[in-house]
C-alpha cells in the first residue's frame, strides 16, 4: 500500500515483481523484502 501511494503521489506507474516474508520479528511483525518497478 505504502508503495502504491508514492507511486500516485509521483504519478508512476507500480510494478511488483515479488514479496516475501524475510523473518518474523515478534508477534504481529514481520520482515519483508518487496521487488518492485516504478515506470
Amino acid at each position: 500500500e505504502r508503495l502504491a501511494a508514492a507511486a500516485d503521489e509521483a504519478g508512476r506507474g507500480l510494478e511488483v515483481l515479488e514479496k516475501r516474508r524475510v523473518k518474523s520479528h515478534s508477534a504481529g511483525v514481520d520482515h519483508v523484502v518487496v521487488d518492485a518497478r516504478f515506470e
